[in-house]
């Protein structure tokens, strides 16, 4: 729209100096045209956020995406979490949404670290997803022996995801990540454990 805008008046202005030094309608009005394209062009198009650079050939749609969804599982961490009546599974919930919001923090200001944990906002929202199968078991079934096996397995399970985001977290502020961080690979390694028992319960 700026740039219409430019164009605009400055094709104004050529037309109405054309006007007054009293030259022909007809090329007063193409003085008026031709300044109307060249405002247009000469103004610097709005770049799309896909084509803004951040670092290291991140750029801003990148780390848009990327801390949209881990706040977004911030969020639903402090949801659930009120929804937790233990309070040991609760604490540790809370601990992981704290670390997940300072990882938030530490990539809004060191872009590069998206390039090298790109799947963390996955890691995070399969664990969102855990925890609020945690929730609906611990309504439903806490008080039998194997919803109390269950809830443990995941009790486990976000003990050992708030260490791997720590260690990740820690591999980033160092700044000398250049492949995918140990506690990435524990995090992959957590959820498909996880996601093994649970299906190896269900059969």
């Amino acid at each position: 729209m700026r740039r219409e805008i430019v164009g605009g008046i400055v094709g104004l202005g050529l037309f109405a100096g054309a006007a007054a030094a009293s030259l022909p309608i007809g090329i007063a009005a193409a003085a008026g045209a031709l300044g109307y394209f060249g405002g247009w062009f000469l103004m610097p198009r709005k770049r799309e956020s896909n084509e803004i650079l951040l670092d290291e050939g991140v750029n801003k749609a990148q780390l848009d995406e990327y801390v949209g969804r881990l706040s977004k599982s911030v969020d639903d961490l402090a949801a659930l979490a009120a929804q937790i009546s233990d309070g040991g599974m609760r604490g540790r919930v809370e601990a992981l949404r704290g670390i997940t919001t300072r990882i938030i923090g530490t990539v809004r200001k060191d872009p590069r670290d998206i390039r090298n944990e790109p799947g963390l906002p996955m890691w995070a929202e399969k664990i969102v997803e855990r925890i609020a199968a945690y929730v609906e078991l611990a309504h439903m079934t806490g008080d039998t022996a194997r919803g109390t096996e269950k809830l443990n397995d995941c009790k486990l399970m976000v003990e050992r995801a708030v260490a791997a985001f720590e260690q990740i977290h820690r591999d980033m502020l160092d700044d000398d990540m250049n492949e995918l961080s140990a506690g990435s690979k524990a995090l992959r390694d957590i959820l498909e454990s996880k996601i093994r028992k649970d299906q190896e319960g269900s059969a």
